[in-house]
């Protein structure tokens, strides 16, 4: 037997949601009646939330940015290593080279 699940939204009064009132102090509230059910954020508070997100993601880029970098100077000394090596072993080649001859 097929069940469906209805995609309805929920009835209830609009009564029930509450109104958001501002105090002078910029806090804001909802309130059921005459009975505080919820603090909601404020304008002042999105911004503060969305200001402290925006510096932490640029933290995250300045800190990514400098392992990034630490990785390729890592990978220019091994560059600079390996050559300051091949060049050693054909200096040591040709040195056995003219020795043998």
């Amino acid at each position: 037997m097929d069940q469906y699940v209805s995609t309805a939204p929920p009835r209830f009064p609009i009564a029930q949601l509450g109104t958001f009132k501002q105090d002078s102090a910029g806090m804001g509230q909802i309130l059921k009646g005459n009975l505080l059910q919820k603090k909601a954020p404020t304008t002042f508070e999105n911004e503060h939330h969305i200001r402290f997100f925006t510096l932490l993601v640029l933290f995250h880029v300045m800190v990514l940015l400098r392992i990034h970098s630490r990785i390729q100077g890592v990978s220019e000394d091994w560059k600079r290593a390996n050559s300051i090596f091949r060049n050693f072993l054909r200096l040591k080649s040709s040195r056995n080279t003219a020795e043998a001859e």
